[in-house]
């Protein structure tokens, strides 16, 4: 088990091997791994997740999670700005690669708690699964009208010129060929979900303006991106629970070909991260 402690977007330096070296000083790096897959993560950024790699190939662009107090006044905040961040990685199946990760934002009204697992397919299968469950603590002595948001951008082709569908207001199904990657968030269904181009998704979430997605199910094609959002009043020292899973599979495997396109997915990645500013 590794355990590092992260301040509000700032980062001290490399922790028992965990970390990567960093970009900058606000910028870290926490590795998953397991069999065909790696996925990187850095919590102290709105940015929470920014790779998942499949046989050697990268499809995610980014994934973040904003919220919105009522009566706060405003729009969205990144969970990074929540307060100091508490991450504990470990390995679970004992191949010695950590697949497991733990992350705690602590703000002065409520917690959030993080847990994602990786769970990779054998080598040139292109499947690949992350499990995500989320708890959202009220601890303040009144309760507390909370809106979370989880946005999303996901790239199977490139140029980017995906098909993106939101079924049963739930289960998003993102699709390029025969390729597909789902996410179902059934523990609960979020309250509303959006799909459509990306750039129109997170300028919304990162104006001053509160935002109440559209419950656009698609079908979209191009450059693809989700959100989904829960509104939820929760009494005080209670827990709101969000329990979801994205699977990946890819018929065919990574070629060098792919492997050189996912060297220009990064390109666009960092592009598009510096949106956050």
């Amino acid at each position: 088990m590794r355990i590092l402690h992260v301040g509000l977007l700032v980062v001290a330096g490399a922790v028992l091997g965990l970390v990567a070296a960093p970009a900058s000083s606000e910028t870290m790096a926490v590795v998953l791994s397991d069999a065909n897959s790696v996925a990187v993560f850095d919590p102290a950024s709105p940015w929470m997740q920014y790779a998942w790699d499949v046989d050697q190939r990268n499809y995610l662009c980014m994934q973040g999670f904003w919220y919105r107090f009522d009566g706060a006044g405003g729009g969205e905040l990144p969970l990074a700005s929540l307060g100091p961040v508490a991450a504990t990685a470990w390995d679970t199946n004992d191949d010695g690669q950590d697949d497991f990760l733990r992350l705690t934002y602590t703000g002065n009204s409520m917690t959030v708690g993080i847990v994602l697992t990786l769970s990779g397919g054998s080598w040139g299968s292109g499947r690949s699964g992350i499990g995500e469950t989320i708890r959202i603590t009220n601890t303040s002595p009144a309760p507390l009208g909370v809106h979370f948001f989880q946005y999303v951008d996901l790239d199977l082709s490139f140029p980017p010129d995906d098909r993106l569908l939101i079924q049963g207001g739930n289960t998003a199904r993102q699709t390029a060929g025969a390729s597909v990657v789902s996410e179902t968030a059934d523990t609960p269904s979020p309250n509303h979900y959006e799909a459509g181009y990306y750039s129109d998704i997170v300028s919304a979430l990162m104006d001053d303006q509160p935002t109440t997605l559209s419950d656009w199910p698609g079908e979209y094609r191009g450059d693809a991106a989700w959100a989904f959002q829960w509104d939820r009043t929760i009494d005080p020292g209670s827990t709101f629970l969000i329990s979801k899973v994205k699977s990946l599979h890819v018929p065919e495997p990574a070629t060098l070909i792919l492997m050189g396109v996912g060297a220009a997915g990064m390109l666009l990645r960092r592009r598009r991260r510096s949106l956050a500013g």
